[in-house]
């Protein structure tokens, strides 16, 4: 079973709409139950329902699934069914500021998450634990050598060849914030959905110099697992690509 993290802003629904595309009934979505950078007094209680669901149906999870994606911590399926564990990891300071800007602006996601945008300054908002140590919270302090597959936002191309040099599955390369809907109602009408992939298109940084330079401070954890990744990525696409 491959086992795929998603870090908020990193390309993460691409590549789950890809892992849709390729896998269909067999991947296992799993949003919102087991999130690790919640309100901790509402998470902690389903986040525990959530893993002890899975540590006592890990037999029918290998049958009936061949791979699960969502907001989860990589401890949650590994160790417990020993799987193909993956991940993408975005620049930090980029996808700080992504995160502040989604909080901010969409009425979509948490009314929490926005207030607690709005109070604050993108330095003090990238300095939040949730936020200056969401790449430990996420791969539960993981080296990156027990990752099966690294992909690297910034290199998402490559990343999905990758992918495809290591698990042998070509997935498509979706651009999910314009063409989400597009893709889904060709899909739906039977006709061919793979739309090339492009950068998020997000609104222009009007962040100062000394601004993004307070972020990078706030991210020297995220920025050493980050390199971490980086170095995996390159020496797997060493071995399994070029």
């Amino acid at each position: 079973m491959i086992i795929s993290v998603h870090v908020p802003r990193t390309a993460g629904n691409s590549f789950g709409l890809a892992l849709e595309h390729r896998f269909g009934e067999r991947l296992l979505s799993d949003y919102n139950n087991d999130r690790p950078d919640g309100l901790p007094v509402y998470t902690w209680p389903r986040r525990w329902r959530s893993r002890a669901w899975v540590r006592s149906h890990a037999s029918d999870l290998t049958a009936s699934y061949d791979a699960v994606h969502g907001h989860f911590t990589a401890s949650k399926y590994f160790p417990i069914l020993r799987r193909d564990l993956c991940i993408f990891l975005r620049e930090p300071t980029d996808r700080t500021i992504s995160n502040y800007r989604k909080d901010l602006s969409s009425a979509a996601f948490s009314r929490y998450d926005r207030y607690i945008a709005k109070l604050l300054t993108l330095s003090q908002y990238a300095s939040l634990p949730t936020q200056s140590r969401i790449y430990a919270i996420y791969t539960n302090g993981l080296p990156m050598e027990q990752f099966a597959f690294v992909g690297i936002t910034e290199e998402y191309e490559a990343s999905l060849a990758l992918f495809e040099g290591i698990f042998g599955v070509s997935l498509p390369k979706y651009h999910i914030n314009v063409h989400l809907h597009a893709v889904r109602m060709r899909a739906a009408a039977g006709k061919p959905s793979e739309i090339p992939y492009q950068r998020q298109q997000e609104v222009p940084d009007d962040f100062s110099l000394r601004e993004r330079k307070a972020v990078r401070a706030a991210q020297r954890a995220n920025y050493v697992i980050y390199d971490e990744a980086r170095r995996r990525f390159d020496a797997l696409y060493s071995r399994h690509v070029r």
